[in-house]
């Protein structure tokens, strides 16, 4: 099953050069930002861009730097959605029964 993926996709990771990067910055932000990793699991799509890295279909270097920023970023988001919302979710929702039951 997987032999046949390559031959499908390089076509057009290779006609969409700079597309296999913003994957990797989307995929490592996504699964960093409001528990969507739970839901898209994004480091099976990065591993996939590093087997193509490592065919020689992308350069290394920058999908390493796509991949960190969008987790930075990602990261960064949920750490502002905390500060500002997390109080009124952990008061107003469930959170505060499940806290106080333990």
């Amino acid at each position: 099953m997987i032999e046949g993926l390559f031959p499908s996709i390089l076509p057009s990771i290779e006609h969409f050069h700079l597309l296999g990067y913003w994957v990797a910055f989307f995929a490592a932000l996504l699964e960093t930002a409001l528990v969507v990793g739970l839901l898209l699991p994004g480091s099976t799509l990065l591993l996939l861009l590093g087997a193509l890295s490592a065919s020689g279909h992308l350069d290394f270097g920058d999908l390493l730097w796509f991949a960190v920023a969008g987790a930075v970023l990602g990261d960064n988001f949920n750490y502002w959605l905390g500060r500002r919302y997390g109080n009124g979710w952990v008061r107003d929702g469930r959170l505060v029964h499940y806290a106080r039951s333990f």
